[in-house]
């Protein structure tokens, strides 16, 4: 189903795709991330130099060429504050 738009990504060149509940996100070659579908749950999208993205149920994750992670969405399940530290790559679940 397409009812949120979220089978239709935008336009652009994109080197990660992740999907989640009603919503997509990608990292752009420029190192930006761009979502589409039902983005209104998550918010907005960190901005600098980002090299890994995931989405979840209501949420998503990004992390920054530094390591450090940037989480935004819903902030029930206390994604809004993920922990410090210095990490590989970011997932996200459900």
């Amino acid at each position: 189903s397409d009812s949120v738009g979220s089978i239709t990504p935008p336009n652009g060149n994109f080197v990660r795709v992740a999907a989640g509940s009603n919503r997509s996100c990608a990292l752009a070659v420029n190192q930006s991330i761009a979502c589409w579908g039902d983005t209104e749950v998550i918010g907005e999208i960190p901005v600098g130099t980002l090299v890994d993205v995931s989405v979840g149920g209501a949420h998503a994750c990004a992390l920054d060429e530094a390591g450090a992670l940037s989480c935004w969405g819903t902030a029930e399940c206390g994604i809004s504050s993920p922990p410090p530290g210095v990490f590989e790559y970011a997932s996200c679940g459900g």
